[in-house]
């Protein structure tokens, strides 16, 4: 049925058979399994990524958004000069910047308008380790944007991250308790 008028060099989405396929209450996977098979299959499904990625950059501002999706797909797929990062690597920091960009498009048009002072004021906000990875990832961000010419002036150049602010290790009372009655008693003798 699908391949009645299909000729030499020919494609079949699956994005058209697919529908057809669930009407007449055939499965897609067998189907698509043959036609993969013979090589006449293109998978135009979007990717698990691009949907995320799609729900991630809902809202904001359309030059903003067109510079993180930039940035994003080169993160994942790699670029030219650049290697792909994991995807857990993207998911971790685009969700960490989301909220500042939120707040930067409801105020900005585009990156290039993005200073000094706003990326400051962002970090006030946020300690410890969430601020180091936010710094981490707006200079990925910015960096990347300035490589391909979208904004003029890095913002986050010079930002220092800060040391890692450790906890001391405090012992636990089961395994002081010894030596706090070895010294407040004294042995005789």
């Amino acid at each position: 049925m699908l391949l009645s008028g299909h000729a030499d060099g020919d494609v079949i989405r699956y994005s058209e058979i697919a529908p057809v396929l669930r009407a007449r209450g055939l499965s897609t996977v067998r189907t698509t399994e043959v036609l993969d098979r013979i090589g006449v299959l293109l998978d135009d499904r979007p990717t698990s990524f691009d949907l995320w990625l799609e729900r991630k950059l809902d809202g904001l501002a359309a030059g903003i958004r067109r510079d993180v999706e930039g940035w994003a797909r080169t993160l994942h797929d790699g670029g030219p000069r650049s290697r792909a990062r994991h995807h857990a690597t993207v998911w971790n920091y685009l969700n960490r910047i989301r909220p500042v960009l939120s707040d930067w498009s409801s105020c900005y048009d585009h990156l290039r308008e993005v200073k000094r002072d706003d990326v400051i004021a962002h970090l006030d906000t946020v300690h410890g380790s969430p601020r180091q990875h936010t710094i981490v990832a707006l200079r990925s961000l910015f960096r990347w944007a300035k490589k391909n010419g979208t904004i003029f002036k890095n913002p986050t150049a010079f930002i220092r991250v800060g040391q890692r602010e450790e906890g001391v290790v405090q012992p636990q009372p089961e395994y002081t308790s010894g030596s706090v009655a070895a010294v407040t008693n004294p042995p005789t003798g």
